[in-house]
């Protein structure tokens, strides 16, 4: 079981976060990926899964540009990868 922790820090454009593409080294195609705490699963495609990181803002942790969490919402979620 592999673990992956992700969060959006390099503040990819807001059409894009519907659909950011996770590279996992020796991930297989049809791999059935965990998405831990939410109560869903992804199924990986070859080397990659696709995910949504449009972020709901919970804690109100704006702090612009360079500080904080940035502008917009970010997303945080947890995976679990079985091998």
């Amino acid at each position: 079981m592999v673990l992956l922790l992700t969060m959006m820090m390099d503040r990819p454009s807001p059409e894009n976060l519907p659909k950011t593409k996770l590279s996992v080294a020796g991930l297989k195609k049809g791999s059935v990926i965990k998405v831990l705490f939410e109560n869903r699963t992804i199924v990986a495609e070859d080397g990659f899964f696709v995910d949504d990181f449009s972020g709901v803002d919970l804690y109100q942790r704006y702090g612009g540009e360079r500080l904080g969490y940035g502008n917009a919402p970010v997303a945080l979620h947890i995976y679990e990868i079985s091998k």
